[in-house]
């Protein structure tokens, strides 16, 4: 299955009315108190504000196989929030931990992440950044549950490439945002992104032309719980993030 990990370019994280969300959970700060704040979601699932940081922490469960994951990015000017089309990251910081595990820097996307198969232990979830320049040094702990899916089981077998796919969204709880991708064998894809309460998502059919036939595709589904701090006097975004799939979905003409 395609790792959809909410890449801040998450993947996750439209539908009917308007939701305001989020658990809030205070921690001290050393830049100054922790500010709780309601976070208002847009009709696919967006949150609305400006952020000049994205935490967020995700869990992966492909069969047997499970993958963990950290991530931060930081921007100088504050940013406004769109899982499919994320700024890259502008600021630096001197350091970023989850749940006492560092998360490294790569300057090739100039953030700090980990993927590993070794449980970092959430939720829930223990930041420290030590920050720099326009970012605060701050401590936040995230206790928001993941969310959870049972409705793997609806997701078809087989996707005809030349009629709209709708997938039915069934036992998804603890989420604001869901994205539902489709990918074939080459890793080319196509994806969705829908309110937590949405029941189905509907991918059209100019969308899965673009992608090959193939007898060993997949369809995964995101789903993410928001979480707006004001930390330091700055706007940051947490996310919670689950993620599964089905394999060897067949797409056909």
């Amino acid at each position: 299955m395609k790792k959809t990990i909410f890449t801040l370019s998450l993947s996750v994280l439209v539908f009917t009315p308007i939701i305001s969300s989020c658990k809030k959970s205070d921690s001290p700060t050393s830049g100054g108190p922790a500010t709780t704040s309601s976070t208002t979601i847009t009709g696919n699932g967006n949150p609305s504000g400006t952020f000049n940081g994205i935490l967020y922490y995700g869990y992966e469960v492909n069969g047997s196989m499970s993958l963990y994951v950290g991530a931060a990015d930081f921007f100088n000017s504050p940013v406004s929030f769109n899982p499919s089309t994320q700024a890259v990251a502008t600021a630096t910081v001197n350091s970023v931990s989850l749940n006492s595990n560092q998360l490294p820097y790569n300057s090739s996307n100039n953030n700090y992440s980990s993927f590993t198969t070794t449980s970092l232990g959430f939720p829930p979830a223990a930041w420290v950044v030590n920050g720099a320049g326009i970012i605060p040094s701050f401590t936040y702990t995230n206790t928001n549950a993941m969310p959870t899916f049972t409705g793997l089981s609806s997701f078809p077998s087989s996707v005809s490439r030349s009629q709209n796919l709708v997938i039915p969204i069934i036992g998804a709880s603890g989420c604001d945002q869901i994205q539902v991708q489709v990918n074939d064998s080459t890793n080319k894809t196509t994806s969705i992104y829908v309110a937590g309460g949405s029941t189905s998502v509907t991918i059209l059919k100019d969308s899965l032309t673009k992608l090959n036939n193939c007898m060993s595709g997949s369809i995964s589904i995101s789903l993410i719980k928001y979480n707006q701090q004001t930390l330091g006097g700055k706007s940051f975004l947490f996310g919670t993030v689950y993620i599964t799939g089905k394999n060897n979905v067949v797409l056909k003409q």
